[in-house]
């Protein structure tokens, strides 16, 4: 059985960016009825939670791009994020098909 690779490469305006790869962590995100979704909705859904005084962060899972990926995000503030990590987000799973996708 060949290990799968412990980062994500990719092509961010011609320069080769590194993510861990969280493929479990997004599996565990959605089974338990977590989604994915677009950064800019996530970003705006953030911005009132967190200027209360007791939220400093808050983490996510959203498309960024075409990559086919799903990229795992802290957002600090109202637009600073920084992505923590990367997993496959295939068309199967975007239309909830799950079990064709992580298998247990």
């Amino acid at each position: 059985m060949s290990q799968l690779p412990t980062v994500v490469k990719v092509d961010v305006l011609g320069k080769i960016r590194e993510y861990p790869q969280m493929i479990a962590e997004l599996g565990e995100h959605l089974a338990s009825g977590g989604t994915v979704g677009a950064l800019h909705g996530f970003l705006n859904s953030c911005a009132e939670t967190l200027k209360s005084d007791w939220v400093r962060s808050i983490d996510g899972w959203v498309e960024i791009d075409d990559s086919g990926l799903a990229y795992s995000i802290n957002v600090t503030g109202r637009r600073h994020y920084t992505i923590q990590g990367a997993a496959p987000w295939s068309l199967e799973a975007r239309s909830g098909d799950l079990t064709r996708v992580y298998t247990a």
